[in-house]
């Protein structure tokens, strides 16, 4: 990365991982600033993310910090040296004909099994242009046959796809869920599905996982065994 010192000093060429550790700290008194506000948001607060306004937001290292520090999602603005400028242009001119709309920016998946465990694939659950619904929720909807005794699901945040439908670019872990395909492990709580050791096994019951996008841009995912009507829900958030 090139820093211009002016006309009277030679420009200044550090490498990004010199650029960053510089940065960093003034990075860090920021995010000590925003912390009475941002840290003591729960997961009931309505607050699904943080948006990033100003030149200085495109720099990755800010997103990082900031979903390391409070583990939310960072959506940042395609033009963020002029983001505030246009948002202000377009609110003073409500004949314009021009329309706000919020987007994830970023797609949700999910790694999962493939060709009885041969094999992993990577399922898109919301893409990274899916509108924000302006009321109610946008609902995803998955179904299958289980195949374990319990279900991990590693969920990720993603950029991009490649063209064989792997994540690529700024991949960032985003939530774990464990739910208990096996009615005898139902008892248990986190802490002890943690421990307990995955396994194949045969006649497993209809499964329906149900995500529904809200407007604050929260997902929530509710998983059924469709046989016994047995559920539970979770709030799609990464805590830091």
């Amino acid at each position: 990365m090139m820093i211009d010192l002016g006309e009277e000093h030679d420009p200044v060429i550090l490498p990004v991982e010199d650029f960053y550790a510089a940065a960093a700290p003034l990075l860090e008194r920021t995010l000590e600033v925003m912390a009475p506000l941002v840290g003591e948001l729960d997961a009931e607060s309505g607050i699904a993310g943080i948006y990033l306004v100003g030149g200085g937001s495109g720099l990755p290292l800010v997103g990082r910090m900031l979903r390391e520090r409070f583990g939310r999602r960072v959506h940042r603005s395609p033009y963020p040296a002029a983001s505030t400028a246009i948002g202000l242009a377009i609110a003073a001119d409500p004949d314009s004909g021009v329309t706000l709309a919020d987007r994830l920016s970023r797609g949700i998946g999910v790694f999962r099994e493939v060709r009885a465990g041969e094999g992993v694939s990577f399922d898109q659950v919301l893409t990274p242009d899916a509108p924000l619904p302006t009321s109610g929720a946008t609902t995803v909807t998955r179904s299958y046959t289980a195949a374990h005794d319990l279900g991990w699901f590693r969920f990720v945040e993603h950029a991009a796809l490649d063209a064989s439908g792997e994540p690529r670019g700024d991949l960032v872990p985003f939530a774990d869920v464990l739910f208990p395909f096996d009615p005898a492990l139902r008892s248990l709580d986190e802490a002890a599905l943690a421990e307990v050791e995955v396994t194949r096994r045969e006649g497993g019951p209809r499964i329906e996982e149900r995500y529904e996008l809200h407007p604050s841009g929260a997902v929530t995912l509710r998983i059924t065994d469709l046989d016994s009507g047995f559920s539970r829900e979770y709030g799609l958030a990464r805590r830091g």
